[in-house]
């Protein structure tokens, strides 16, 4: 039933909240795999896309940014994801070391995200890689 789908899916996305705050000590990689199950078995649950987006962030937890930055993506083609995907991607290309495609991140969310609080993040985001940069050259 949908009433368990959404259960379901809503326990994956507890586990990635968990692993993110590093609450949660087992491999990635098992809780990965159960949520590519999950996904496989329930492919039109309505939350699939925040699924999708948990799977994102476990691939950068454990350190896989291309596995990572192909859902978010994917991920920011869903208009209600763009912020959370495009901060996200930012972060991401920040951890991997592509500091231009940060940039572009930062800037695309600055200027076309949907929400003002994600847009300022998207300006704030823009400032501390320029302060940093400006530092650097110091």
């Amino acid at each position: 039933s949908k009433l368990q789908i959404i259960k379901a899916s809503l326990e994956y996305l507890s586990i990635a909240r968990r692993l993110q705050g590093g609450l949660a000590t087992f491999e990635y990689g098992g809780v990965i795999e159960q949520t590519k199950k999950f996904l496989d078995e329930n492919p039109n649950s309505p939350i699939t896309p925040q699924v999708k987006l948990s799977i994102a962030e476990l691939y950068a937890l454990k350190g896989d940014y291309a596995n990572s930055i192909s859902l978010y993506e994917e991920a920011k083609q869903n208009p209600d994801l763009f912020d959370a995907a495009s901060l996200s991607l930012a972060r991401v290309y920040k951890q991997s070391g592509d500091l231009a495609r940060t940039e572009s991140e930062y800037r695309d969310l600055a200027n076309n995200g949907q929400d003002g609080a994600q847009k300022a993040k998207g300006y704030l985001g823009l400032a501390t890689l320029y302060l940093a940069s400006d530092n650097q050259n110091k």
